[in-house]
């Protein structure tokens, strides 16, 4: 089985106000995003993290891969230390919790000959406004995918703006009761 997420944002305190999550510290967040993600994920599966995995110590980053079940594989996001957009890309310590670091947007074949494109970010954030509700400057124009005519765009960054908007999918888990979201229930949504 494969599966799909992003923005976990493990070791990031201030994620949980920003996104209102319900967790009253960053151990019981990364404690319940483990949990969830084993809950579904099993040791043969493939999950793919579309950005955003942690922002806390570079030092963790071992344990967590460890804690996670399944084959991982990385698309980064802004907040991942292997980003491309990053001054001092750091990607072994990615590379020994387990990820295969995956270009910044990726296509992958689905079943029934689905072809969609995994990137962190989705194709724009029309409308969008800061925390202090001033409007939101786009400083990613030059990071985001561009996907062929009617083709489905994977991705996270947007948190909990959206689960669903045209043909872009936000598999980030603040839309997803902090799961990761299935293959299965992406090709649901694909084929309407």
């Amino acid at each position: 089985m494969r599966w799909f997420t992003s923005d976990q944002h493990f070791g990031h305190t201030n994620i949980i106000a920003y996104c209102d999550r319900p967790f009253n510290s960053v151990w019981h967040m990364r404690t319940e995003l483990i949990a969830h993600w084993n809950a579904c994920v099993g040791e043969g599966d493939q999950v793919y993290v579309l950005g955003d995995f942690t922002m806390g110590s570079m030092n963790d980053l071992g344990h967590l891969g460890a804690a996670l079940n399944g084959e991982k594989f990385l698309v980064p996001g802004n907040h991942d230390e292997c980003w491309r957009g990053k001054r001092n890309i750091k990607r072994a310590p990615y590379g020994y919790a387990g990820f295969t670091i995956l270009d910044d947007a990726v296509d992958i074949d689905m079943e029934g000959g689905v072809v969609a494109r995994m990137c962190h970010f989705p194709l724009s954030e029309p409308g969008a406004v800061t925390r202090s509700g001033e409007p939101y400057v786009d400083r990613f124009t030059h990071y985001r995918p561009t996907v062929a005519k009617g083709q489905w765009l994977l991705h996270g960054h947007v948190h909990n703006a959206w689960k669903v908007k045209d043909h872009q999918i936000n598999v980030g888990v603040d839309v997803w009761d902090y799961y990761p979201v299935s293959e299965t229930e992406i090709l649901r949504i694909v084929n309407g």
